[in-house]
């Protein structure tokens, strides 16, 4: 809704929030105006601050983190006075420079662009203005916050008023190249880097979720001796648009730590052992979301995630998949309980009971251990005890039988003058109690659970039955 003499604009997430922010130049000495992306599809013009009360005859804007701290700072051209530079401080605010070469001349400058000119990591600027002197001015960064003015005969466009210009490796030898043009019937001039003692890695992208050029994603190269973050812009100044290759400079350095990308789509995609002085094209990766189901039993333990886990509950982990996304692996662990179950059994003097895998005759505590479907263990502790009975004796439990185990539903019992079963679960719980030969398991869950079998002489046998599908 201002009503501005606005001459160009340009978009950068100078607060590293992922979201574009949006600086408009002005002319006719008005203010200039920051816009803050708030996320929403709304913006916050921004009041306080240089960056927003300096008026000039401002003609173009570019963004560019040319002390590579991460944060974009931001070139201002003005006609017929001198251009400004913002430096970002980090913390959404900027500082104005007022001593440095690149703000000294006072020219007719209508746009400009960060280039890393000479690939010493460093982002240059590349100043053009509309006279027939000074038409094209190269700022060497001196990696130390400043700035030197460099004369280059070669650099000129001779009988010419500068209007854009614009960087791209158009040979692909790892060089930014300019190409300058000029208004009116004047001609444009293409300039051809001759640097190439530099190594360099250059990045092209493909979106998939995002749009296919990748426009508004941020691009970070990691080396030994420094860190670079540049942008895919559609514009970079004053009808100015660079190429949508981003090269980076490396200066001695002979490798690439890592490169990641933060996607519009707010994908961060992380790349590593990628070679130096060759172009890459990188497609937009998709997170994987991926669950896992996992039990074990209580005491035991699992190894996820660089640790071992005892207890119940989500855990997730981040893994770095080949093509270079963070893919979220969830594990839902759960712990199987194991049981202590205590029996109570009484035999005649003249009977036997088996347990501890043999049958026994003598009064005593007793222990088996019994391992569940699910393969958690149960300690199931018998405490024996022998009265002295008469009576008739009766066919020996030793040899009664049980089939079909493991069962559906249905299990006979031959072999022995029962007078009476029992079924017990893993927990000693009683969950049948007959006397007929025909066992009906089909309402029971599956699992395992514990046969005792009573003959008419009060000797009693325990047998296992596994209840299926």
């Amino acid at each position: 809704k201002d009503n501005n003499a606005s001459f160009s604009c340009a978009w950068g997430d100078y607060n590293n929030d992922a979201y574009m922010d949006l600086f408009i130049a002005n002319y006719g000495n008005q203010n200039n105006c920051l816009y803050k992306n708030l996320g929403n599809g709304k913006f916050e013009k921004i009041l306080v601050g240089n960056i927003v009360n300096d008026g000039g005859q401002s003609r173009s804007a570019s963004w560019g983190d040319y002390n590579n701290d991460g944060h974009l700072d931001l070139y201002v051209t003005n006609s017929g006075q001198t251009n400004f530079l913002y430096k970002n401080n980090g913390n959404s605010t900027f500082t104005k420079i007022t001593n440095d070469p690149m703000v000294a001349d006072e020219n007719w400058s209508f746009s400009a662009t960060w280039s890393d000119i000479n690939n010493d990591s460093y982002l240059d600027m590349v100043v053009v203005n509309s006279t027939s002197t000074d038409s094209v001015s190269l700022f060497m960064n001196n990696k130390n916050g400043t700035f030197s003015k460099l004369s280059d005969p070669t650099l000129f466009a001779e009988h010419s008023s500068s209007w854009s210009i614009s960087a791209c490796d158009y040979d692909r030898n790892g060089t930014a190249d300019l190409y300058v043009a000029s208004r009116g019937f004047n001609p444009s001039y293409l300039f051809k880097n001759q640097n190439t003692k530099s190594n360099f890695i250059g990045i092209a992208l493909k979106g998939v979720i995002s749009n296919h050029s990748g426009i508004g994603a941020a691009v970070e190269v990691k080396t030994a001796h420094t860190k670079q973050r540049k942008y895919i812009a559609a514009n970079t100044g004053h009808g100015n648009q660079n190429g949508l290759q981003l090269l980076f400079g490396l200066d001695t350095d002979k490798e690439v730590d890592t490169i990641q990308i933060i996607w519009p789509s707010k994908t961060v995609q992380k790349l590593v052992n990628k070679a130096i002085n060759q172009y890459y094209t990188i497609e937009e990766c998709q997170p994987i979301q991926t669950t896992l189901q996992q039990a074990i039993c209580a005491g035991d333990s699992l190894y996820f995630g660089n640790k071992y886990l005892k207890e119940a509950s989500s855990y997730a982990r981040l893994f770095l998949s080949a093509t270079g996304c963070d893919s979220t692996v969830t594990l839902n662990l759960s712990v199987l309980p194991t049981f202590a179950t205590v029996i109570d059994t009484t035999i005649c003097d003249t009977c036997s009971y088996f347990a501890e895998g043999k049958w026994q005759h003598s009064a005593g505590i007793y222990y088996d251990t019994l391992q569940t479907v699910q393969g958690c263990d149960s300690i199931v502790t018998t405490n024996l005890k022998i009265e002295v009975t008469t009576g008739l004796p009766s066919l020996s439990s030793s040899n009664s039988h049980i089939y079909p185990n493991p069962t559906t539903g249905l299990v006979m019992i031959t072999g022995i003058n029962l007078n009476h079963y029992q079924i017990l679960d893993v927990t000693g719980k009683s969950l049948l109690q007959k006397s007929n030969y025909l066992i009906d398991l089909s309402s029971l869950n599956n699992g395992l659970y514990l046969l005792l079998l009573t003959d008419k002489a009060g000797r009693i046998t325990r047998k296992r039955i596994i209840k299926t599908f």
